[in-house]
């Protein structure tokens, strides 16, 4: 009777053995599978970005109006962009801004009450960041890299000229000017109003390489040329509104 019981224990922890190496020799052929499959459809040869897998392609243009300081006096800035949206949280793109100030006088040229003025543009590569794109209100980065030109010239709107007998009249006479690169990064806060339609509010820092603008004074025989503006008349902040238009 011992040796029959004896003998069924032996048979039942025989079989339980046998089922638990049975029970891990099939779940460790299981992840072996599974890491066989992750290989096979991730290879090793295959060109990583740093954008990952690009799952949806979207565009949009967009305006701009800034208030900005120039050359200590008020200035706007009207420009827009022309962008192409990947994974809806990255825009790149072309965009371009032309400024100008109010005309002031310049005691340093002259002692008639001309006034003065400084106005430019420039354009390049923009790149725009987009952090929670499809929440109703998000934010975005847009950074640009390009070139522009400068000019500081003389307004003759007020000085009493009857440029209508003269067909060879020019409102504003362009005294020096200047090429410059810029580097301009933002942050804006944008609202989706609609699916095609966004409204931000913004707030740019423009700086540009080293550039002089100078000239002669009119008023006087002094030839030697005197400093109109250099490129802290343009390096400053700029506050403004925008408007965006696309596939979204």
């Amino acid at each position: 009777m011992k040796k029959a019981f004896l003998m069924i224990v032996v048979v039942l922890f025989t079989t339980a053995t046998f089922a638990q190496s049975i029970k891990d020799t099939v779940k460790q052929t299981k992840k072996e599978v599974k890491q066989i499959q992750i290989f096979r459809s991730e290879p090793n040869d295959e060109v990583k970005t740093l954008l990952g897998d690009i799952k949806s392609i979207g565009g949009y243009f967009s305006m701009h109006v800034r208030y900005d300081q120039i050359d200590k006096s008020d200035g706007i800035v009207l420009g827009g962009s022309c962008m192409l949206l990947l994974n809806h949280s990255l825009g790149v793109g072309f965009a371009g801004s032309g400024f100008f100030n109010a005309p002031a006088e310049n005691p340093l040229l002259d002692n008639l009450n001309y006034k003065y003025d400084l106005s430019g543009g420039y354009g390049g590569i923009l790149f725009e960041p987009i952090i929670w794109a499809k929440f109703p209100v998000h934010i975005s980065f847009p950074i640009l890299i390009g070139a522009g030109g400068i000019s500081y010239g003389q307004n003759m709107m007020d000085v009493g000229y009857n440029y209508n007998n003269n067909n060879n009249y020019n409102h504003r006479i362009s005294i020096d000017n200047a090429a410059f690169f810029v580097f301009e990064p933002g942050v804006e806060l944008e609202l989706n109003v609609v699916k095609y339609f966004r409204i931000g509010l913004g707030v740019n820092y423009r700086y540009t390489s080293k550039f002089s603008l100078e000239g002669n004074p009119v008023s006087t025989s002094n030839l030697t040329k005197v400093r109109l503006a250099d490129q802290s008349a343009i390096n400053n902040i700029s506050f403004g509104l925008s408007m965006k238009f696309g596939l979204f």
